[in-house]
């Protein structure tokens, strides 16, 4: 059994019928609002003596894919969406931004999320990529935290593989956002901030229309990459802290979510927060 509620604004809510001090409780959403995804982050637990104030349910228009990394142990990782695009890892896990997150070594370790029909990007469509990111050391070479395969069915990567990525300059601690076409990185490459090594660094790759925006702790940095017409695949498997063409990020990743819309500036300070 359990109390059915109806959420109408932002705020606390209190269910009608408490639940007794060393119980347990869980937290679902049964009819999220019209075109969103919702999502119940600290939906369950045990209650004790104060009021339970850790519990945040969030809904998103076109969010495809949400990757907390809360598993905490095991191969599997969960897209919480219920959208199905779940993933398998060998990375480890540590303390993230919220909860835990999933540490790679530079040499072996990714998510990786094999869903054919996870073709978010495709055929120049908007989009957005957004995560929590810390490096534990600078890269010697190019490495890229995030990349997905353009071809279905097959894996990555190649050289100017039609796909959304993103990529670590050599030496620099910068991350840039890229869309790779048939001849060009197309790296939005300003004067980007080196990520401080071992601090959390919030990053957003939007896509709308024809050009290309980078967030970095919900800032935008530089002026936007206005991006070829060629139609961009994206149909492949999604890699996530190691790609098999470069070496592999160096460092941890936490909070991953992918949208197949272009989220305003607003919106993605908000999955900061």
């Amino acid at each position: 059994g359990g109390d059915n509620l109806v959420v109408a604004a932002n705020g606390p809510f209190v269910f009608a019928t408490p639940v007794a001090t060393g119980k347990p409780y869980l937290v679902t959403v049964s009819t999220p609002p019209a075109g969103q995804t919702c999502y119940v982050r600290s939906a369950g637990g045990t209650v004790g003596s104060a009021p339970i104030t850790s519990i945040d349910v969030l809904c998103r228009s076109g969010l495809v894919a949400y990757y907390p990394f809360d598993e905490g142990s095991g191969t599997t990782i969960h897209d919480v969406t219920g959208n199905g695009n779940d993933g398998t890892t060998d990375a480890s896990y540590v303390a993230g931004v919220s909860g835990t997150a999933l540490a790679f070594n530079g040499k072996t370790g990714a998510v990786v999320v094999g869903n054919a029909a996870f073709t978010w990007g495709t055929a120049n469509a908007d989009y957005t990529v957004d995560y929590w990111v810390s490096l534990t050391a600078t890269n010697a070479d190019w490495m890229s935290p995030f990349h997905k395969s353009d071809v279905a069915g097959g894996n990555c990567c190649d050289d100017w593989e039609r796909s959304p990525a993103q990529f670590f300059r050599p030496g620099s601690n910068q991350l840039l956002s890229a869309m790779a076409t048939s001849s060009d990185g197309n790296y939005n490459s300003p004067s980007y901030p080196a990520l401080t090594l071992g601090k959390w660094t919030h990053f957003a790759e939007v896509h709308s229309g024809t050009a290309m925006l980078t967030y970095i702790d919900g800032v935008q940095f530089g002026p936007a990459e206005v991006l070829p017409s060629e139609t961009v695949g994206g149909q492949g498997k999604l890699y996530i802290g190691n790609d098999t063409f470069y070496p592999g990020l160096d460092g941890r990743i936490d909070e991953v979510r992918i949208y197949d819309v272009a989220l305003s500036a607003a919106q993605v300070q908000a999955d900061m927060n």
